[in-house]
């Protein structure tokens, strides 16, 4: 397998799960029960219709968002009803049954805000047929505070105090984010630009060496921290900002979270993830209040970008490419015990076709092999690795995550946009083995990179990511004669999804086809036209 660069150290801090007891005991169950105001009582029918209650919490999720609904519920005696934005607004705090608090982490450095300066509460937007709701967070800067918790009481959707500092972020009932926003001093913080010619880091092998290059980018990876009476019960990616040093509005409660969560944007996108794109400050009503959720409009779901039936003839061509063929057959004569690889380099960003002829060497090893990643114009632009199997294995979960490990690597080192994007559009990742040679490709970036972020941020994640790999191998088929390759590639595309495409050719074909899991949950060959 593919030993992921050992270039980037995302620091994290174990946290213990714990599992929420779904009969803990409501403080006034009387009172929940009890709401006099038809209109409330229809959005709470309708609240609880739409989120039902009812299923447990246990430990940390290392793919997925948390159920809100299932930890946290509105608190119906405390309701305040207004109009805002031309739409009825049923706004109340959470429930206190539950002592919940958030945080965001900071992956980079390591630094945590104190969940105690947090404060959520629910929002239902009245749509014309039923409502919108929303978990309204406010994250508070503590020179704000300033030892005053009673400060975040003061700031409502509807109103906020002169001076807020700190973020407003806004998820579904079901803990989806959604959009966020960076106030300072009262006013919302909008990026400055960047600043070119500073001094950034190509990556090659397993030291930076400093080239100059323009832009310079810091970028963040900030994790959303829930708790429960103090204690941590939760820990996920929420997403990415980058801006050049000095810039990005930062306060300990972080930088200025981008326009739309990865995944989504304003308009379609070509598929990369883009990061504090912000509209000009939305409007006010006059009430100094916190943003609409979708101000200045909804954020639309990118599409995946790659076809694999179209894509196939793209990753023949490359298989088919003279440097890269006789790589892969050095790699398959030699790769009997240990792995043998080497890297798929381009000699420019000018063609995707004039690969240079990089050196096949093992590290001795039987299961890893150490890829060494260049992007600049002397050591050329690596897109890809080609790595044997001497065990016929399939590309494992490190295969996959050795591209995403890349992607984080290339926009630290303060790399273009348009290099990004080069590099996002173009890797592969193939095992070459006995039975025939795989490809792997990235489909969707936002949701490789969350699978990655998450299995990355705590040992626990870790941790279970692999025990449920293994048993996706181990349940796949009661046949004892089904490969283990066919096993495994059956776990690879059941973890990540629509997030990669993996192609496979039979030895002695050059022809590779794109597989999937069919409606019977098992590895097919996707029927190209």
């Amino acid at each position: 397998m593919f030993k992921k660069l050992p270039l980037l150290l995302l620091t994290a801090t174990c946290l213990v799960a714990f599992i929420i007891n779904s009969c803990k005991k409501d403080a006034h169950p009387d009172q929940q029960n009890k709401v006099s105001d038809p209109a409330i009582a229809q959005a709470k029918s309708w609240y609880e219709s739409t989120y039902p209650t009812g299923n447990k919490l246990n430990s940390l999720a290392t793919t997925g968002n948390k159920d809100l609904s299932q930890l946290i519920k509105p608190d119906w005696q405390h309701t305040a009803s207004y109009s805002r934005f031309n739409q009825q607004v049923i706004e109340m705090p959470v429930d206190p049954s539950v002592k919940f608090g958030s945080a965001i982490k900071n992956m980079t450095t390591g630094q945590i805000t104190n969940n105690a300066y947090s404060r959520s509460s629910f929002i239902l937007l009245n749509n014309g047929t039923g409502y919108d709701a929303y978990v309204m967070t406010l994250i508070a800067d503590s020179v704000y505070i300033k030892n005053d918790l009673s400060k975040l009481t003061r700031n409502t959707y509807s109103k906020r105090e002169a001076d807020f500092s700190g973020l407003v972020l806004y998820f579904t009932p079901k803990g989806k984010y959604v959009s966020g926003w960076r106030y300072k001093d009262g006013h919302i913080v909008i990026p400055g630009a960047g600043t070119p010619n500073k001094k950034v880091q190509d990556i090659a092998g397993p030291k930076l060496t400093p080239h100059n290059m323009e832009p310079t980018e810091d970028c963040i990876d900030w994790f959303w921290v829930t708790y429960d009476n103090g204690v941590p019960i939760d820990y996920q990616y929420l997403y990415t900002t980058c801006a050049t040093p000095g810039q990005g509005g930062g306060g300990d409660a972080g930088n200025t979270p981008p326009d739309c969560p990865p995944g989504t944007s304003r308009t379609q996108s070509t598929g990369h993830l883009a990061v504090n794109n912000m509209p000009p400050p939305p409007p006010d009503d006059g009430g100094g209040g916190f943003p609409s959720p979708t101000t200045p409009g909804p954020c639309v779901v990118d599409a995946p970008v790659k076809d694999p039936c179209a894509e196939k003839n793209k990753v023949n061509a490359i298989a088919a490419n003279t440097v890269i063929s006789n790589q892969n057959a050095q790699i398959l004569a030699n790769s009997t015990t240990n792995e043998y690889g080497a890297e798929q380099t381009l000699r420019s960003l000018s063609s995707t076709t004039d690969y240079l002829n990089t050196t096949v060497r093992t590290d001795n090893a039987t299961g890893a092999f150490d890829a060494v990643f260049h992007w600049d114009s002397t050591n050329g632009y690596t897109i890809g690795w080609s790595h044997g199997h001497p065990g016929n294995s399939a590309p494992s979960p490190d295969d996959v995550f050795g591209m995403a490990n890349v992607l984080l690597l290339l926009r630290q080192s303060g790399a273009s946009q348009k290099d990004v994007q080069f590099y996002q559009n173009n890797v592969s990742t193939t095992v070459v083995t006995k039975t025939g040679n795989y490809v792997v490709t990235v489909n969707d970036w936002n949701k490789l990179q969350g699978i990655y972020n998450n299995f990355s941020s705590s040992q626990i994640s870790k941790d279970s990511f692999d025990d449920s790999y293994n048993l996706l191998t181990t349940t796949y088929s009661d046949d004892n004669n089904v490969p283990q390759a066919e096993r495994q590639t059956y776990a690879l595309l059941k973890t990540f999804g629509s997030s990669i495409n993996v192609y496979k050719v039979s030895a002695g074909s050059t022809n590779y086809e794109p597989l999937t899991l069919s409606g019977a949950d098992k590895v097919v060959t996707v029927g190209c036209p």
